[in-house]
């Protein structure tokens, strides 16, 4: 119901509560829009607005004079606002009667609003999060979220709740859980020491072709959408989640051309904003060599793609539990937030993390020895005490699967033998399939297991170059 005007300043857009404004170089600003209602027989009037700090009162930015307009309307620009928060926007007016800021007519009033990083999420469920399982995760003031009612609140899961939506195409068929994107948000907070707005765009079970421009890309204009209203499209980074639908539906061909296109198409719009994304984990149950090879390309696809563009920054999450057969819980959704903060942290403020996972480099064979060599290593590769086996890797040739013998790391090199030697092309792969099975070997620099690979051609050992395990 509309409210009845009366004397007065009102505030009618530029800014809300909860709001969260994209920070550049420390500093942000707001652009308030509004209208006023002066006493009877009075011409002249003043309208006036400050920047106040939530907790103490005191002036951030002192009162300043707003532009009058036509039809009894007003604009005013607050600009360098430091990074922080809460603050709070007052306004009043000033006339004949009222000439002192003591003495000034009402005005409207903004709360909690905050200066910080926004990041917007996108993707399938794993993005908008089916956590079920009970863990602490809750709200925590200077973390704002933009999602279905198309205004700034407090951030709380279900981040996706579709209550009074007016974004149809992003409501969930069922009830979400907990994302992993609440906890990424506190993290970066605590360690960066400016608030985060995180706008939830993401909508279980979407392929890549409605986030594809170029395809059906229908969730991809209600991003855009989303972010020209929460933001008016300034952000500092993509959270991204996505390709177990076309895993699931055993359609891999053209994913990585989509996944592609969808990141440059989006760099074109909002600018090269780093990507933070993750290598999609497991589903449980009902494995054929189908899916397993569907599962296999849609990680190698994320790979490549992140190798390729520079400014997609990929983390695993084969090792997280799942709440169910294919959604990540709540309790590895804090593991995962956190390798994402981490990874943020890292690229736009420069913190010291190893944030990266082991990534393979090289695959060298010397008769039946297999040396893998890996990139990103922050400390060294642990094999956590698993067997020959049962750590994660696959061997084939042209006879079929071939098993090993023995196993064993050292730095930034794993070693296997192989229970036969090879025949014809040998391939290695790590993170096998749907449902990889396994002990897998992390970095004891942030317990990360490698990034999935598939099929990796094996190297014959250059002479002079043998080894033994």
């Amino acid at each position: 119901m509309k409210k009845e005007m009366k004397l007065g300043v009102y505030i009618e857009s530029g800014l809300q509560d909860w709001q969260v404004i994209q920070q550049k170089d420390g500093v942000g600003a707001a652009e308030l829009y509004g209208k006023y209602y002066k006493e009877q027989n009075r011409e002249a009037c003043e309208i006036w607005s400050r920047l106040a700090s939530e907790i103490t009162g005191e002036s951030i930015i002192p009162w300043k004079k707003a532009r009058i307009l036509d039809d009894e309307k007003w604009m005013i620009i607050l600009e360098g606002i430091p990074a922080g928060g809460p603050y709070r926007v007052e306004t009043c007016m000033k006339n004949g009667t009222a000439s002192s800021f003591q003495e000034a007519l009402r005005g409207d009033m903004i709360h909690q609003v905050y200066v910080g990083d926004l990041f917007v999420i996108a993707g399938q469920s794993n993005a908008a999060g089916y956590g079920k399982d009970p863990v602490e995760d809750g709200p925590e003031l200077g973390v704002s979220l933009f999602g279905q009612r198309g205004i700034w609140e407090l951030a709380s899961h279900p981040l996706n709740d579709s209550t009074d939506s007016i974004y149809e195409q992003i409501t969930e068929r069922m009830n979400p859980g907990r994302s992993p994107y609440l906890h990424f948000a506190k993290y970066y907070k605590r360690i960066s020491g400016i608030p985060v707005g995180l706008i939830q765009t993401a909508l279980g079970a979407s392929p890549v072709s409605r986030w594809n421009p170029e395809d059906n890309g229908d969730l991809y204009q209600n991003m855009k959408e989303m972010l020209k209203k929460a933001s008016d499209g300034r952000i500092a980074g993509m959270l991204w989640y996505q390709g177990c639908a076309e895993a699931v539906a055993l359609e891999t061909e053209h994913y990585g051309k989509r996944f592609s296109q969808m990141i440059k198409s989006f760099w074109e719009e909002f600018g090269r904003i780093p990507v933070f994304a993750c290598q999609i984990g497991r589903l449980t149950g009902n494995i054929s060599e189908a899916s397993d090879r569907a599962w296999n390309q849609i990680r190698e696809a994320q790979k490549r793609v992140a190798a390729e563009l520079d400014g997609i920054y990929l983390i695993p999450t084969l090792d997280a539990e799942l709440s169910d057969q294919i959604h990540i819980s709540s309790l590895s959704g804090l593991k995962i937030g956190e390798r994402l903060a981490r990874a943020a942290l890292c690229i736009l403020k420069s913190r010291p993390f190893h944030w990266q996972a082991p990534e393979i480099a090289e695959a060298c064979l010397c008769g039946k020895n297999l040396k893998l060599t890996f990139d990103h290593v922050g400390e060294e590769l642990f094999s956590m005490g698993a067997d020959a086996n049962d750590n994660g890797f696959r061997a084939e040739d042209d006879r079929g699967r071939i098993l090993f013998e023995e196993y064993s790391c050292s730095g930034n090199t794993i070693f296997l033998r192989l229970e036969r030697k090879p025949e014809g092309k040998c391939l290695i792969s790590f993170g096998y399939g749907q449902d990889p099975k396994g002990v897998f070997p992390v970095d004891t620099g942030n317990h990360y297991p490698p990034t999935a690979f598939w099929r990796m051609p094996v190297e014959e050992c250059m002479e002079g170059n043998a080894y033994e395990i």
